[in-house]
């Protein structure tokens, strides 16, 4: 959601401090759903939660479920996009042409083969060809780099080095080695352009996206630029529709709702200083710049903005008799998991329990249906998604209309 999502990125023990409801005395069956439950939650029960009627609470537009959008933003993916992304990305993957320079001085980027033993033996990652390494960057360990100024081009020679005691890989720690060397040339990194591009390029540097040819390449830009489009749009049509919500919706909100949204982020930010071992004014200092008190009055707004927002997503459940699946929420709760790295239990208590997890994604059922269910009107839609009109024309400005998903 619009707002919601500032006090997840604020750490604020993910969902956990915009938790809506009553403190979950009641006992349900609902406690005992597993991964491997298979069954229907209905309306009544998911709404069990709350210690109030959320149609008591809020009166609801007639014609919310017909809602209309016009979105201004045309999301179809330009050549000229194309070519910044491209051109980012070229940044960071010079080519290097060879130069006339024969010997190696500090500074030079020298292309060279190498081979490492130690005690006649080679090891693993001990070996490469073609390889550009810039003389006095670090990059390789302490001596390697040394021993290369001075050297002629053309030449082949030995180096010896001792790996730290330190060393990531246990096999060659604190262990003598020689490094056969093949110095082939000293070149000069150039940064390509877009319309410098070529097939071999390609294949040298990005072939770890899937892709050897210029032509694949724009192709696969092109598709991140439509995918990045195309949720965008998604986003768009989903404030959009929360903005008209709360617009045109009454809403009356329970006394002592928001100073309790507001006690469980100060528990949330507690929480997370724990996990520093720091006291919370010290965190919040720290990785704040201001108290715990500070911050809350920060985020008040956004506070008081979620409370609003899920009681009207829950009128909706409770009007348009939202029901769950349990294979559905698992795979929410899955998401939700691998996005935080955590396991099923832990990311269902953090939420407040079995019932509250159950309630905060039937509001997302909520605001899905009434996305689903608005005339979305965009100046041009990304190609392949819901909002696209194939007949339209490719002039941005055109509108074409189609219903969000």
């Amino acid at each position: 959601m619009k707002k919601r999502i500032v006090l997840l990125t604020a750490a604020i023990a993910l969902a956990a401090a915009t938790l809506l409801g009553g403190c979950g005395s009641r006992t349900s069956e609902l406690s005992s759903i597993t991964s491997a439950t298979n069954e229907t939650i209905g309306t009544r029960q998911i709404l069990s939660v709350l210690d109030y009627d959320p149609a008591d609470q809020v009166k609801l537009p007639k014609d919310y479920m017909n809602m209309k959008i016009k979105l201004e933003d045309s999301y179809l993916v330009t050549d000229d996009q194309i070519k910044e992304y491209a051109e980012q990305m070229l940044m960071y993957s010079p080519a290097y042409e060879a130069t006339d320079k024969t010997t190696v001085e500090d500074g030079d980027i020298v292309n060279l083969d190498y081979s490492g033993t130690i005690d006649g033996e080679a090891f693993d990652g001990g070996t490469a060809e073609d390889q550009y390494l810039t003389i006095g960057s670090g990059s390789f360990i302490e001596g390697f780099e040394e021993q290369l100024v001075g050297k002629d081009v053309g030449t082949e020679f030995d180096i010896n080095v001792t790996f730290p005691e330190d060393y990531a890989s246990d096999e060659v720690a604190g262990k003598d080695a020689v490094f056969h060397i093949n110095l082939k040339n000293i070149s000069e990194e150039k940064t390509i352009t877009y319309d410098e591009l070529t097939d071999d390029y390609v294949a040298e540097n990005f072939t770890m996206y899937g892709v050897s040819t210029v032509d694949e390449f724009k192709n696969m830009i092109s598709q991140q630029l439509q995918n990045e489009n195309q949720s965008q749009q998604s986003q768009d049509i989903q404030t959009a529709v929360i903005d008209n919500l709360v617009a045109d919706s009454e809403v009356t909100v329970p006394d002592g709702l928001v100073d309790k949204q507001i006690e469980q982020a100060k528990d949330g930010m507690a929480q997370q200083a724990e996990t520093y071992g720091m006291e919370v004014e010290e965190f919040m200092t720290t990785y704040y710049g201001m108290s715990l008190d500070e911050y809350i009055e920060e985020v008040r707004p956004d506070i008081e903005d979620s409370v609003v927002e899920r009681l009207i997503l829950q009128a909706i459940i409770k009007d348009q008799k939202i029901e769950v699946e349990t294979a559905d929420y698992n795979s929410f709760i899955s998401d939700y998991s691998n996005y935080y790295g955590m396991e099923r239990d832990e990311i269902i208590d953090i939420f407040g329990g079995q019932r509250q997890m159950i309630l905060s994604y039937a509001e997302n059922k909520a605001l899905e249906a009434v996305m689903s269910a608005a005339d979305v009107t965009t100046k041009m839609p990304v190609p392949g998604s819901d909002n696209t009109d194939s007949s339209a024309p490719s002039e941005a400005a055109t509108d074409t209309s189609a219903t969000g998903e």
